[in-house]
């Protein structure tokens, strides 16, 4: 059953449950505004995904992000998970460590 969601595309229910599993077989594909040379993302300041990340530190992430949008160093600090790979449509780069 899906709902309304932001510019009234249809999206399926939040909850909990619905993510209880995942592990090194899931993949996230993380959104952003911006990207820095570390692998760090600027997202909308919800820390959603750093929680997320944070709770299961095996699944395998993937930003995505226009190619303008990166700079050099974004600030973050120990909440702040860098993502493992970056995909724009000029590149994709892998971030290791």
């Amino acid at each position: 059953e899906l709902t309304t969601g932001a510019y009234r595309i249809p999206v399926p229910p939040v909850s909990d449950d619905r993510i209880c599993n995942a592990d090194s077989d899931t993949l996230v594909l993380l959104p952003m505004l911006a990207f820095d040379a570390e692998g760090y993302r600027l997202g909308a300041g919800g820390g959603y995904y750093d929680r997320f990340l944070a709770a299961h530190p095996d699944v395998k992430t993937i930003g995505l992000c226009y190619a303008y949008c990166g700079v050099e160093h974004l600030p973050h600090d120990e909440y702040d998970q860098k993502m493992q790979t970056l995909v724009t449509e000029k590149r994709t780069e892998d971030f290791h460590g």
